[in-house]
């Protein structure tokens, strides 16, 4: 369930972000191309897959690699009766802390920007992108800790159990806390 939680979260932040600002880059770079073109690339299959090389063919991957996961996300959380845990926010926090070296770690690499996008492309000034990328850890909590608080109630979950309709709670000294804790 923690994996669901964090994945959620990120799955909102990068659906946003590629549909708000890296679908319409790219979608400018197609109608725009720049001038003097670049060197168009070779494509490695001489086979059935030289599909992958065409513009149509990264356009269906790019929206379908941006979008599968968040729809997934959703439907999993609709389907099934899980709720998410409140207390689970600080690992979403986390992971947004640990994206951002990783996401450092592969600009090194890269020897190059991951993302071009300003304040989050480790150019001068690199503050910008720290900043922009340590927003990320308390914006995904943020939307764990809203999505628990949200699915808890719809759910009849409290205080580490379900809640039965007609039955009052008054357990709550017994410290019994937890998706398995039963009498």
């Amino acid at each position: 369930m923690l994996s669901s939680e964090i994945s959620m979260g990120f799955n909102i932040v990068i659906t946003i972000i590629f549909w708000g600002i890296l679908a319409p880059q790219i979608y400018q770079m197609i109608i725009h191309p720049p001038k003097p073109a670049p060197p168009a690339p070779v494509c490695p299959y001489t086979n059935w897959m030289k599909f992958e090389c065409t513009g149509a063919w990264f356009l269906f991957e790019m929206a379908f690699v941006h979008s599968m996961p968040m729809i997934n996300s959703v439907v999993e959380l609709l389907s099934t009766e899980m709720v998410f845990l409140r207390r689970d926010a600080k690992w979403a926090f986390l992971a947004g802390i640990i994206y951002m070296f990783c996401d450092y770690w592969g600009h090194t690499v890269l020897n190059g920007p991951v993302y071009d996008i300003p304040w989050l492309n480790w150019k001068a000034p690199k503050w910008h992108s720290w900043l922009g990328y340590g927003l990320q850890a308390p914006v995904l909590a943020g939307l764990v800790w809203a999505i628990a608080v949200y699915t808890q109630k719809k759910r009849g979950f409290k205080n580490g159990h379900w809640i039965k309709n007609g039955v009052e709670e008054d357990d709550e000294e017994d410290g019994e806390i937890g998706l398995n804790a039963s009498k």
